[in-house]
């Protein structure tokens, strides 16, 4: 393995732990949810809890619009979705890591209005049988009332919200696997080239690997380092996440496309205590058919003129010396 200086867990720990990864149609680079003139903040929020105790959360909501607002309050329960793209899929129907159930408000509907920020009171009521482990939910704003999970006044189309994380304290198990890491083809024509890292999450705790892939052409020199899940994006308990990360190297010199055979290898570090795993080898192609045409066309051109100066230069000569046998 060469892969040098891993970047460790707690050094990638940064200002974009808001992020998570889940995407509820808000902004995914910001801390706060903003849609449609309505500003939300936090975008996500991260709990220890223990049995029994009531949480109180710090949600603002700002009406960023000229017009008074009324906004419907609720909840809503989400699971990984089965495309293991990472994002949640909202459904109804409460389940084991479920905490739409905890969260209580003073008020399910209210007026913001125009221009100003207004702090919404949610409390979380920990049960006192509480499963140890991750427990996930939704708070959801609406425009419009309906009948979604949570409220009977939540419109269906919520589409901005803060997503609340709850650790629960007990015996919790942080662990997962590595099941893949390889590109999405074999060759490429031209960058950008698609490293996938299929992730498990083992335990019953939201897990958030971290890692590095390094690139190396086929004379061994490396070309990339690129980080495996940079923007702290969690795999739900029981649940598989594919992690994708793009390489897209510039040309050589500004001018020359890359080729060639490359390698990629890695590391994923995750779970408590950390584990960290080998990624790959994985082998991929940089291909140019365009150029490698172009070039190979020139490269006929010249061996074409080189043939024909050489029959011009032999006709030259044998013309030449039939003359001299003439005289």
């Amino acid at each position: 393995m060469r892969v040098g200086n891993f970047v460790k867990r707690a050094l990638l720990i940064v200002s974009v732990v808001v992020l998570v990864g889940f995407n509820i149609k808000v902004s995914a680079q910001e801390s706060d949810s903003n849609r449609g003139g309505v500003l939300v903040s936090p975008a996500i929020i991260e709990r220890d809890v223990i049995p029994g105790e009531v949480v109180t959360l710090d949600i603002k909501i700002e009406n960023l619009t000229d017009e008074d607002l009324q906004l419907y309050l609720g909840t809503t329960d989400f699971v990984n979705n089965p495309n293991e793209s990472g994002s949640p899929k909202f459904v109804d129907a409460p389940g084991p890591q479920s905490l739409s159930n905890w969260v209580r408000f003073d008020n399910d509907k209210i007026v913001v209005e125009a221009h100003t920020r207004l702090p919404v009171a949610v409390r979380l009521e920990v049960p006192e049988d509480v499963e140890p482990g991750s427990h996930y939910g939704a708070v959801v704003f609406s425009k419009e009332g309906s009948n979604v999970a949570g409220s009977p006044t939540v419109g269906v189309n919520y589409d901005i919200g803060t997503l609340i994380f709850a650790n629960a304290a007990g015996q919790t198990l942080d662990k997962g696997n590595v099941l893949s890491f390889e590109t999405d083809r074999t060759w490429y024509e031209s960058p950008p080239v698609n490293f996938i890292v299929r992730y498990e999450n083992d335990g019953n705790v939201v897990s958030k690997p971290l890692g590095l892939i390094e690139i190396y052409n086929i004379a061994g020199v490396k070309e990339g380092v690129l980080q495996v899940n940079e923007i702290f994006g969690a795999t739900l308990p029981g649940s598989i996440r594919k992690y994708e990360v793009v390489w897209s190297p510039d040309k050589w010199l500004g001018l020359i496309p890359r080729m060639g055979r490359y390698k990629a290898e890695g590391l994923l570090s995750f779970g408590t205590p950390e584990t960290t795993v080998d990624l790959g080898p994985t082998y991929f192609w940089l291909l140019p058919i365009n150029a490698i045409l172009f070039v190979g066309l020139v490269l006929f051109a010249i061996v074409i003129l080189l043939w024909l100066l050489l029959k011009l230069y032999e006709r030259r000569i044998i013309k030449k010396h039939g003359s001299k046998e003439a005289d």
